[in-house]
């Protein structure tokens, strides 16, 4: 299953950005305002591999909204792995 197709599971979903600084090594997890279909997804996955600093995730709407605080604790770690992000539940990183 690819990643375009998990991101689907759900109608809405959110892109967030786990975005480290290249001067401080301050790690920002932020919500994107864009809306969510292929292309924006292409885009973001092309971003990403352009800007190691940067890492885009997808995740469903309602799991979103009922653990935003569980979601922005676990990107802001300093070592995260895909793996560990997936395991989360409805989120999933776009590209990696």
């Amino acid at each position: 299953m690819t990643d375009e197709e998990k991101a689907r599971f759900e109608t809405n979903a959110v892109f967030l950005c786990r975005e480290i600084s290249k001067e401080t090594g301050q790690i920002a997890v932020y919500e994107l305002d864009v809306p969510v279909d292929g292309h924006m997804i292409f885009c973001l996955r092309i971003r990403q591999q352009f800007n190691p600093e940067l890492r885009y995730f997808a995740v469903g709407a309602n799991f979103y909204a009922e653990n935003k605080s569980m979601i922005f604790a676990a990107l802001k770690k300093r070592r995260t792995t895909k793996a560990d992000i997936e395991s989360l539940g409805a989120i999933v990183e776009l590209g990696r």
